[in-house]
């Protein structure tokens, strides 16, 4: 991360906001990373770098709680950067409230290889959430359910766009898992968090800057247990639904699980080069996904994917390989 290192510590030094601390947690990085911690920790004293052995985001995320003396919290992943007003818009609606909004989630900017894609908000005004709202607001953050009447249609499960009530975190013990143990551990912990918050604050402020980026070539590491990784958080969210959800949760779970499913497709056709046909027929015989084509004109999916999956559900896996196929390529050149 030394290449984005700079800009993201620039963007945080340079908010609106000044009465902040800025915590760097140097995760084992092996290149110039922790020196340049350093640094920043003598030139402002704001700045704590923290170094510890490489364990992975989630658990780095972690040592960033523990660490923390804030009311409030932030996560800002190093190759990602704030908008300069982020922590002073976020604070203003904590603020607002006098202190009692567990999170409040913001909008955020999307780029695709350092180009500008688009702007992603989860709402177009500022949306407060009470008890009962945020235990559904959980499944929203799950999937979507267009049947069901809720100030958001659908919330995006990313720790990096919002703002958590440090004491909300520690009091319930709420920390992230090792993303090498669960594939998206910020579903997990928010899965575990917003039932138990009494109020959430969803606004549409551009706070942050997420940086995908991709590469295009064969040397790219593929996780040859992407899809498995999917399937064991699909059976958490189930049964932590199940568990915890009286009402009739279908279609939201529905949505989470055809989601997963074709990210996961997505991944593998694009970097692993010993996908096909069979290994798509392989994926969707898995039971969650069969139980979940029933409901796959109720999670308000776009045509092309009500396509692909109608080809699945009949059994046409061959043609719904090709389709997809294309539709990944054709995606792959829009998004150059």
């Amino acid at each position: 991360m030394e290449a984005y290192l700079p800009r993201c510590v620039h963007a945080a030094r340079s908010q609106t906001l000044a009465d902040i601390e800025i915590i760097l947690v140097d995760d084992g990085s092996p290149d110039n990373c922790p020196a340049l911690c350093d640094s920043y920790a003598l030139e402002d004293k704001r700045i704590k770098a923290i170094h510890k052995n490489n364990e992975g985001l989630g658990l780095a995320r972690n040592t960033g709680i523990d660490a923390a003396s804030s009311d409030y919290v932030m996560f800002v992943d190093s190759d990602d950067y704030l908008e300069r007003d982020a922590c002073e818009r976020l604070y203003s609606h904590a603020d607002s409230c006098n202190g009692e909004a567990d999170m409040i989630m913001g909008g955020y900017n999307i780029y695709r290889n350092e180009k500008f894609d688009r702007v992603s908000r989860d709402t177009d005004a500022t949306v407060v959430l009470n008890d009962a709202e945020c235990k559904e607001a959980m499944l929203f953050m799950l999937g979507s359910n267009p049947e069901a009447k809720f100030p958001v249609r659908k919330i995006n499960g990313a720790a990096w766009h919002s703002l958590y009530k440090l004491s909300t975190l520690r009091d319930n013990d709420l920390y992230f898992f090792s993303e090498r143990q669960y594939i998206s551990e910020d579903i997990h912990f928010h899965m575990r968090l917003m039932p138990l918050c009494h109020k959430i604050i969803i606004v549409p402020d551009i706070v942050y800057n997420y940086c995908m980026r991709f590469s295009n070539t064969l040397t790219t590491k593929v996780r040859k247990d992407k899809w498995q990784k999917e399937i064991d958080l699909i059976d958490a969210a189930t049964q932590y639904v199940k568990a915890h959800y009286s009402q009739d949760c279908s279609v939201w779970l529905a949505s989470f699980v055809i989601g997963r499913y074709i990210d996961a497709l997505g991944y593998m056709m694009h970097y692993d080069p010993d996908m096909n046909a069979g290994k798509l027929q392989e994926m969707s015989n898995y039971m969650q996904v069969q139980h979940s084509l029933a409901y796959r004109k109720r999670t308000g999916l776009s045509k092309a994917k009500e396509l692909f999956l109608d080809l699945v559900n009949t059994r046409h896996y061959k043609l719904a390989y090709c389709v997809y196929r294309q539709y990944t390529r054709l995606k792959s050149i829009v998004n150059k």
